[in-house]
């Protein structure tokens, strides 16, 4: 095992991580996803979200249980370590690295935003690249003031998202409209859009390490996060759909926008546009925060360089924080080179982040002693692997990742 490293400081309570948590899950992605997943859908659009909440529920049971008990940098990868050993765990590190590229794809949310605003194609790219820069910089000052940033933003937003929700049922019926579910295939396929829009408590998770009272406030802020999310999402979902035609405009880069201008008129258009800007910014700044305590995680595990398990005087892993920030930047300019779609890289995350939520729930399921939480444990491993199978080509991701993490751990320590 690598030599003993400094603990990151516990600074964290419950209402600042409720609202951190709102902050990761709805974020940018929630300015775009009801929309394409409309698009790709129609009138069965909403029947993924649905599906997504229900799955998420057992999942984030796991993670909550696991989280009360193991805390610690490594989220995911360091609670199913109890149960699946060192080699289990960097296979989970590895896992939750390829969800990597969702942190450009948030960025490019925002950058999207602006160009459209503007009206300036162009502009999509520098404006994204300056949506990471400025979460780096600001996640230099660490967690605590991280924290007191996220509360303000995600009070504003959660408020004017739930205004956008309600004008879009005062709005026309210009969209499709409910129908019974009829289309399990195209709800699936939905789910693995969409879920992405749940990715945000594992995120949480690197920051168990770091909250005062894990035992008792991380079940807790999961559970109050996830009903407030549950709902907010379920409303924009079934507002786009009843107001908004496959044909709107922006439908599949801003159509929260174009469902305030139908409520609000242009000064609408213009408010959600600024907020949004503002969730982009708060929520890259969360995947930032998050993602750098992976890193510094897997470099204090042993899988990723040892440089990289550094803090700085403050407790706070600025190596880390700056090599996330670059990679997101990577992968921001691969997608202005049109080898990887927005989309692409958003599928390509919740995907990574649900095959770690199956690992999550191997672990509980090996560790479970009561006959009750065993049974538990069994069907929310069958329930992720049956709806990961669903996931098509992009599984390929994190099953190569957790494949190279096994072959360099085998006959090593780690084994």
């Amino acid at each position: 095992m690598p030599e003993a490293t400094p603990a990151l400081r516990p600074t964290l309570t419950l209402g600042p991580a409720i609202w951190m948590a709102i902050t990761l899950v709805v974020g940018s992605g929630a300015l775009v996803l009801p929309g394409l997943a409309y698009e790709r859908l129609g009138d069965q659009a909403v029947y993924s979200w649905v599906a997504a909440a229900l799955i998420s529920v057992p999942l984030l049971v796991v993670l909550g249980s696991l989280g009360a008990r193991y805390p610690g940098a490594g989220g995911i990868a360091g609670f199913v370590e109890p149960a699946l050993g060192a080699r289990g765990s960097r296979v989970a590190d590895m896992v939750l690295l390829g969800a990597v590229p969702g942190g450009a794809g948030l960025a490019l949310i925002g950058g999207h935003a602006v160009a459209d605003l503007a009206h300036r194609a162009g502009l999509a790219t520098p404006v994204a690249l300056g949506f990471v820069v400025v979460a780096g910089v600001a996640n230099l000052f660490g967690l605590k003031a991280v924290g007191s940033v996220q509360a303000v933003l995600s009070t504003v937003f959660v408020i004017t998202l739930l205004a956008v929700a309600v004008a879009g049922f005062a709005a026309d019926r210009s969209g499709v409209g409910l129908a019974a579910p009829s289309d399990a295939g195209g709800i699936a396929s939905g789910v693995q859009l969409v879920f992405f829009a749940f990715v945000g408590w594992e995120l949480m998770a690197f920051a168990s390490e770091e909250f005062v009272n894990p035992r008792r406030d991380f079940p807790r802020m999961i559970v109050c996060s996830f009903a407030g999310v549950a709902v907010l999402y379920l409303l924009l979902a079934v507002a786009v759909q009843l107001a908004l035609p496959l044909d709107a405009p922006r439908l599949t880069t801003n159509p929260l926008a174009t469902l305030a201008e139908r409520g609000f008129g242009s000064a609408g258009d213009e408010v959600v546009a600024g907020i949004g800007l503002v969730i982009v910014l708060a929520n890259v700044n969360g995947v930032v925060m998050a993602f750098s305590r992976l890193v510094y995680s897997a470099a204090r595990a042993g899988t990723l360089p040892a440089p990289l398990r550094v803090l700085d005087r403050n407790g706070t892993p600025r190596r880390a924080i700056v090599v996330v920030a670059l990679t997101f930047a990577g992968f921001v300019l691969l997608e202005h080179t049109g080898a990887l779609s927005q989309a692409r890289l958003l599928e390509v995350a919740g995907t990574s982040f649900f095959a770690a939520f199956v690992l999550a729930a191997i672990a509980y399921r090996q560790e479970s002693t009561t006959r009750r939480r065993r049974a538990f444990g069994t069907g929310t491993v069958a329930l992720g692997l049956a709806v990961l199978s669903t996931f098509g080509i992009v599984v390929a991701v994190p099953v190569l990742l957790g494949g190279v993490a096994l072959v360099r751990t085998r006959g090593g320590r780690g084994a």
